[in-house]
């Protein structure tokens, strides 16, 4: 599991928002994503000293098993780190 700190605050809330959604609990959604409670934790939190952003292939599970996009789990700069948007300041 990735410990890289989130770029963007607001992907904890968006977890947690699809999450809710879906009426998972965390432990719900932990079995269905196939990581741990403490892993989903991280992505959830909003202290940046535990934030986590998840790998592509969990992200992938997630907005599967959330029933969204990827874009609805991420903030823009989390798609720009995975490649799936272009860098604003690319040349």
């Amino acid at each position: 599991m990735s410990k890289k700190k989130s770029p963007c605050s607001k992907h904890a809330n968006r977890f947690r928002l699809e999450r809710d959604r879906t009426g998972l609990t965390r432990e719900a959604a932990c079995a269905q994503i196939g990581i741990s409670f403490n892993t989903l934790a991280g992505y959830e939190s909003g202290s940046e000293a535990r934030q986590r952003i998840p790998r592509f292939d969990i992200a992938v599970r997630m907005a599967a098993v959330y029933g969204c996009t990827l874009a609805d789990l991420a903030c823009p700069s989390y798609l720009e780190d995975v490649h799936l948007l272009p860098r604003k300041n690319a040349a």
